[in-house]
This record gives C-alpha cells, structure tokens and sequence, in this order.
C-alpha cells in the first residue's frame, strides 16, 4: 500500500501536507515499497536527503499510528541547511547523531507554521 492511500486522520493531513510541500519546492518523494515511508530526494541525487514516515506502529490494522516524523540525514544535506535547521530553537525538532527529525502529532495552526517556515528555508537554499 503507498502511503498516500492510508488515511489516519489528522496524520494524514500532516503527511500529505509536508509532501506537498516539498514536491512544490522541486524534491522527488518514493515510497519504494513501504506503506509507512517516503524517502526525499533532491533531483539528481542517488541517495535520499530524507524522509517523511509514520510512526507509532507496525501494523496500522491493529493500531494506527501516532506521529509523523519528517526526518534529514545529515551527512545528505547542505551545510546551508544545517545550519538553519540546527541551530534555530525548535519545538518539534530533535538533533541525533546521523539525523535531524522534526515530529508532529496534530496538524494545528503551530505545526503548519512550522512545517512552512522550514521549507521556506530549504526553498532559500542553492541546491533547491
């Protein structure tokens, strides 16, 4: 099942909102076989900047997922965007050691705030 056809309400909204997004601002989204994840590619690239997925569960017939992780490999990003996405005091985001995620759980007036801000950081960038 391709992600876009899965429908857990408000999630849904955030991870169709978040792909739209990005699609908009010229990245590839593939969800290469799994129901819970699509990987973000810039154009030409063969390895993902990152991904948005579903977490929460493994088996959305039994329990349907409760968050939605917009996630960047660090060592697939611009130092542009590092910077920008590191450094700024962010509510949803969390930095690890080979990611930066950023997590929603409801699609409020906040989180499309932030979901916008982010990408309009991204659109700022040389490589978009």
């Amino acid at each position: 099942m391709h992600p876009d056809q899965i429908d857990t309400g408000e999630l849904t909204e955030i991870y169709k909102y978040i792909s739209y997004k990005l699609v908009n601002l010229g990245f590839e989204l593939r969800s290469e076989g799994t129901y819970q994840t699509k990987q973000i590619y810039l154009d030409g690239t063969t390895n993902p900047v990152g991904a948005i997925q579903y977490e929460g569960s493994n088996d959305f017939e039994k329990k349907l997922p409760t968050i939605v992780n917009l996630r960047f490999n660090r060592k697939n990003i611009p130092n542009q965007w590092k910077e920008w996405i590191e450094k700024e005091d962010r509510q949803h985001r969390q930095i690890l050691k080979i990611v930066v995620t950023h997590k929603f759980e409801k699609f409020d007036n906040q989180t499309k705030n932030y979901i916008d801000d982010l990408c309009d950081s991204l659109k700022s960038s040389e490589k978009i």
